[in-house]
């Protein structure tokens, strides 16, 4: 079966200059296996920096990476964190030069950051099958007190369990 693909073009914004804006990514689901180890790490990189995660949001896997959010991952440890961040682009994004023209994601394709949270948003909306807002909607009521509380987290700091 072939996998879902987004198409995610960089437009300039209405206030302001954007050095990316006009070029077209392709980000590509990688298969079940590697999203689901992908979640997991990501999950475990944050239970060995002392946050603790409810039981109910761990068993969303990968579904929980979004409602946890970057504010956690800032309280977790880099050397766990960046082989993550490192990993998701390359794994799941082509720079279209045209619409024939395709090259494997490198570094040197983006030179704003705001594109890249933009990639790392539609990698995780087109693994998980929900938008942020839906996701956010979704388990609102599971994760509220926890996306409340996490605001707050520094490193170190300990959850309270569900």
């Amino acid at each position: 079966m072939a996998r879902r693909k987004r198409l995610v073009k960089i437009e300039k914004p209405a206030d302001g200059e954007n050095r990316d804006a006009g070029k077209t990514f392709v980000v590509t689901e990688v298969d079940a296996v590697q999203a689901e180890e992908w979640g997991v790490r990501a999950l475990m990189a944050l239970g060995t920096s002392g946050i603790q995660i409810p039981q109910e949001m761990l068993a969303l896997g990968v579904l929980a990476i979004p409602l946890v959010g970057y504010q956690v991952f800032m309280g977790a440890k880099e050397e766990a964190v960046l082989p993550l961040w490192r990993e998701m682009l390359p794994a799941c994004v082509t720079f279209q030069h045209s619409e024939t023209n395709f090259e494997p994601f490198n570094r040197t394709h983006v030179e704003e950051v705001s594109t890249l949270l933009e990639l790392r948003k539609a990698i995780l909306e087109l693994h998980t099958g929900f938008t942020m807002a839906e996701l956010a909607s979704k388990f609102a009521s599971m994760g509220s007190a926890f996306l409340n509380q996490s605001s707050s987290i520094t490193q170190g700091d300990q959850l309270p369990a569900g």
